[in-house]
This record gives C-alpha cells, sequence and structure tokens, in this order.
C-alpha cells in the first residue's frame, strides 16, 4: 500500500469516527443525516469503516465485559482490525445492550457516553507511550495548551489536544509525545541528554529549544536554537539520522522516512504558542487535522479528493470558523456549519434551468 493510500484510509476511518459519534446524538437533524448519507454511499470504503466502529460499540457494550476475557479479546481483535484495515466479522450484540436499551434507568444520550467512554480507554491503551514507576503522564483537552516546568530546569508548551510522558532518570531524561504538539525548552546536562520519541522518531540533545509535531502519519521536527538529531526507525529496524540547527525542519514518515531538511520561519516554528497556526502549501486534511485540536466541535471532509487541495493560510485559533470559510471560497468547495461542527464537501453542481427552459420551449415548439 502506497503512503497515500495509507493516509486515504487513516482519514476515512477519522470520518467514520467522527460520524459514528455525531450519529449517536440526539439533536442530529435532517441536513446532517442527508450529509451522511451522502458520505456513506459516496464510497464503499467509508461505509466498511463506519461498520467497524458499530462493531467495536457492540462489543463494548457486550455482557459481563469488564468481568469477560473473550470480551476482551474480542474488542481487542476489533481494534487491531481497525488498525490493521482488515475485515472484522460483526460482532453479536450482547444481551447487556438489549436489556439496557429497554430499561429505562438506561438513557440512548448515556448509552452513548458509556460506550465512548470505554473507546476512549481502549484507543488510550494502544496510544499511550510506555510508563515506568518514576514517570509523569500531562495531556491537555481541546483548545487548551499548557506549560511545564521540569525538575531538570526545562520548560514544555504543550500544545492543544496533546498529551506527553515525562521520565527523569539520573542517566538520561525522556519525554514520550504520544499525540499533538509540545514546544521544548530544555534546560544543558551534558551527562543526561534528553529524548524525546514520538511513534517510531527520536529526537536526542543536550540543550536546545525545538517543536515537535505529531500527526496521524507524519512526525514534523523545527529547530528554534541549538542542534539536534532525529533518527527514524523504519518497520525493518533500519534507522535513518539527520541532524538540524537552528531553522531547519525535517519531516519523518511512518513509510518514506525522514524527508530532506527545509528551512524554516523562527517566528512560525512554535507560532502556535501565540494562538497562530500556519499552513505553507499543505493538504486540506493536514489543516484539518490540527485545527481539530482548537476547535470545539467536530470538522469533517466528505472525501479524499478534497482532503488533498493544497492550502497556504494562518489561522488565528479564536478565529478557525471564519478561515475555514475563507478556504472555501478560495478552493471553490462546499462548506456548512452545524450547531455541533463543520462539514466540508465538493460543491453540487446545480442544474442549467435556463437551458431546461430553452429545451423545454423548443420541445413545444416542435409538438406544434
Amino acid at each position: 500500500m502506497t503512503t497515500n493510500n495509507t493516509n486515504k484510509t487513516a482519514q476515512i476511518r477519522e470520518q467514520a469516527s467522527d460520524w459514528f459519534v455525531r450519529m449517536s446524538a440526539d439533536d442530529v437533524d435532517n441536513n446532517e443525516r442527508n450529509h451522511f448519507q451522502q458520505w456513506l454511499v459516496i464510497n464503499p470504503e467509508h461505509e466498511r469503516a463506519y461498520r467497524r466502529i458499530e462493531s467495536v460499540s457492540n462489543a463494548i457494550a457486550g455482557d459481563d465485559f469488564a468481568n469477560t476475557t473473550l470480551a476482551s479479546t474480542s474488542v481487542e481483535q476489533a481494534f487491531k482490525a481497525i488498525r490493521d484495515n482488515q475485515p472484522t466479522q460483526p460482532l453479536k450484540r450482547a444481551r447487556f445492550w438489549q436489556r439496557a436499551a429497554n430499561d429505562s434507568q438506561f438513557s440512548p444520550v448515556a448509552l452513548v457516553a458509556s460506550i465512548l467512554i470505554s473507546v476512549s480507554i481502549l484507543v488510550l491503551m494502544y496510544t499511550a507511550g510506555p510508563t515506568t514507576p518514576d514517570s509523569l503522564h500531562y495531556q491537555t483537552q481541546v483548545a487548551e495548551t499548557r506549560e511545564i516546568s521540569l525538575k531538570d530546569g526545562s520548560i514544555i508548551s504543550l500544545g492543544a489536544a496533546s498529551g506527553i510522558t515525562v521520565s527523569l532518570r539520573e542517566e538520561i531524561r525522556q519525554v514520550v509525545l504520544t499525540k499533538g504538539e509540545a514546544y521544548f525548552n530544555i534546560a544543558k546536562d551534558q551527562n543526561r541528554p534528553f529524548d524525546v520519541t514520538a511513534g517510531n522518531t527520536a529526537v536526542r540533545v543536550l540543550g536546545t529549544q525545538f517543536n515537535v509535531r505529531r500527526n496521524l502519519k507524519t512526525v514534523n521536527i523545527a529547530v528554534a536554537e541549538g542542534l539536534v538529531q532525529v533518527t527514524h526507525q523504519s518497520k525493518n529496524s533500519s534507522e535513518t539520522k539527520t541532524q538540524l540547527s537552528q531553522g531547519q525542519a525535517v519531516t519523518s514518515d511512518s513509510k518514506n522516512g525522514l524527508s530532506a531538511v527545509s528551512q524554516v520561519s523562527a517566528e512560525n516554528i512554535d507560532s502556535w504558542r501565540n494562538g497562530r497556526l500556519v499552513f505553507e502549501d499543505v493538504p486540506l486534511s493536514q489543516v484539518v487535522e490540527e485545527i481539530k485540536r482548537y476547535y470545539k466541535g467536530n470538522i469533517m471532509i466528505s472525501s479524499p479528493a478534497v482532503g488533498e487541495l493544497r492550502v497556504t493560510a494562518t489561522f488565528k485559533v479564536d478565529q478557525i470558523e471564519s478561515m475555514l470559510f475563507n478556504i472555501a471560497a478560495g478552493l471553490s468547495i462546499e462548506i456548512v456549519k452545524y450547531s455541533s461542527g463543520i462539514f466540508l464537501s465538493e460543491k453540487v453542481k446545480k442544474p442549467d434551468v435556463k437551458n431546461e427552459k430553452s429545451t423545454t420551449k423548443n420541445n413545444h415548439s416542435e409538438s406544434d
């Protein structure tokens, strides 16, 4: 599978997850249902991904879920299938779900909430970094940023909807970026290197300032001050390394390894810390992936074709909606605002009413 196809598959899975959450809510209107049906039928992979999410939700609602190894195994297999893009067999709806559906003590909202909480716990099991007895985990919510001061004097600025695991030991200092983005101002210590790991990419420094952003399939590293060494480890355990200095950046791709080193404006490296998100000739899907960490609502893209449109823009984190409308106008795509978020899609071609009237008139003339 090519990197492009892998990214499309990951995007479809994320869209399916967003739609599942939205369609489970009580305040879905007819317009949203219509757009959901449009998204569902436009590509067979859309429905396949959505049904996988349903299978997992059914498994989580399974009878004696918390105490049954078989149920846990089924859910684990379902999640593995989703991650590996493998087909799954529909999981049998359990007796608990049937009882709860008929029990007045269980409202639909409560049922959906319990499913989503369980899904979140399982997702964290698969995405959280390794922990040790002396490690600490920090995370932020959507649109929340946080500054963390470490015992060694280092300071970490944690971006919105992001997470890190920190472990400071005598011989080494380690941070795992489990999701999102972080800016590091590392205190110098010649005897203790500072390692930051994001997926299969590692950054090692002694003392410097740099930014690490972890997206769905890529990790971006940009250096504001000093030197860092970036290492990418492929699935076959081979390593590629590069060194970055001030004003340089590199992207690590899960399939293609490290990109060529590029130059980056110093003021843009940590612009998010000042409430600005800067994008230069990147796919719309990447823009949406990043701004969703600052937007308290769903943002969905109808198809991979729309997601591949290139965007150059600067967002203020408190003006995301207006910027999306401007981008949609520039790209000539449709944008619809719902109470719960935003939907981006191809523009529907309207019939040429003038030509239709002309054709009808000619037909009448011929009849006469």
